[in-house]
C-alpha cells in the first residue's frame, strides 16, 4: 500500500503455480543462463585481448590440438581464439620463425591453455541450455489432462 501497488488477485490454481512447481525458478535460471553465456564470451574476448597484450602466438590454439583432444568446448574455445585473433597486429602468427618473433619460447601458460579450461564451462552452458529449454517448454501441473487420449493423470511432474 505504502507503494501504491495493487494486490494481486490470483485465480483458480495461479497462486498454487508461483508457489508450487519450476516456473518462476526456471525464469531465473533462464535469465541466469543468459548473463553466463554472455561471460562465456566476454572470458574468450578477454584472453584473446591478453594474448595480444602479450604478444603471444596463435599457435596456441592450433587446431591440432582439437584432434587430439576432440573435447567439445575445448574445440569451440581454440576455434573462438583462432578467429578473435585473426589478422591481429600483435599476436604472432603460428607460422612466425620462433627465433625472430623474441620472447618466450612459448606463451604463459594460462593464455596457451586457455581452450582446456574454458572449454568445460561451455560443455557445462550447452548441458545447462539443453535442461532449461526443456524445462520452460514443459509443465508442472497436476493433475495433467490428456486431452487426445481423454484421460487425467495425477503424479509429480
Amino acid at each position: 500500500e505504502q507503494l501504491a501497488h495493487k494486490s494481486i488477485t490470483f485465480g483458480p490454481k495461479e497462486g498454487l503455480g508461483v508457489l508450487n512447481g519450476t516456473a518462476v525458478s526456471t525464469a531465473v535460471a533462464a535469465l541466469a543462463l543468459q548473463e553466463s553465456h554472455l561471460l562465456a564470451i566476454f572470458s574468450q574476448v578477454l584472453t584473446a585481448m591478453g594474448v595480444e597484450a602479450m604478444r603471444g602466438s596463435v599457435g596456441s590454439f592450433n587446431a591440432f590440438f582439437d584432434r587430439v583432444r576432440p573435447h567439445r568446448g575445448q574445440r569451440e574455445a581454440a576455434a573462438n581464439m583462432r578467429l578473435f585473433l585473426t589478422g591481429s597486429c600483435l599476436a604472432h602468427s603460428e607460422h612466425e620463425d620462433e627465433e625472430n618473433r623474441g620472447g618466450l619460447k612459448q606463451d604463459r601458460y594460462a593464455f596457451r591453455t586457455s581452450p582446456q579450461w574454458i572449454g568445460p564451462q561451455l560443455e557445462d552452458l550447452v548441458l545447462a541450455h539443453e535442461q532449461i529449454t526443456i524445462e520452460c517448454n514443459s509443465t508442472t501441473d497436476n493433475p495433467l489432462i490428456d486431452i487426445e487420449g481423454s484421460a487425467i493423470h495425477h503424479g509429480g511432474n
